[in-house]
């Protein structure tokens, strides 16, 4: 679990410096009761930032033994110590072979640096798009909406 640690069955759990960087300046975080129960890849809590709010899951099964305080008081740890100080939940694991599903660090970085190239690719490809559309625009030639989100490969 990248951003997060195991010793004897306990996992301390929080998002991970890409993750925090995604979002932005934390403003907000909710973070479960002690004792509550979740599932694998059900949302135990949220993060709010300037850019948006999210949901925050549980890569695995258990008992949230213990939260983070700190984050009341001082949650802009989750952008300064996303991987240390700023953990949000302990988690009794009720299956450690979940973890074994899960991506190690160098699977977790690979996947990091393609997803920033999608990225890179879809600002480019929208920068590319928007041009050309502002270009129509200033020749009296017809607007064109753009959808968030979605494959802008067409227009590549």
């Amino acid at each position: 679990m990248n951003g997060s640690t195991v010793e004897d069955g306990i996992g301390t759990l929080g998002i991970t410096d890409f993750a925090q960087n995604q979002l932005g300046d934390v403003v907000y975080v909710e973070l479960p009761e002690v004792g509550a129960e979740f599932e694998s890849s059900e949302a135990f809590g949220s993060v709010e930032s300037v850019k948006a709010a999210s949901q925050v899951y549980l890569p695995v099964s258990g008992e949230i033994t213990e939260v983070n305080e700190n984050l009341e008081e001082n949650c802009a740890l989750v952008n300064t110590a996303a991987e240390s100080d700023g953990w949000m939940v302990k988690i009794q694991l009720s299956d450690e072979s979940q973890l074994e599903e899960l991506m190690d660090r160098d699977a977790y970085t690979a996947f990091c640096e393609e997803e920033a190239k999608e990225r890179t690719a879809i600002v480019v490809n929208l920068a590319a798009l928007v041009s050309w559309d502002l270009g129509l625009a200033e020749s009296g030639g017809w607007n064109l909406g753009l959808i968030v989100g979605e494959s802008t490969s067409a227009f590549s």
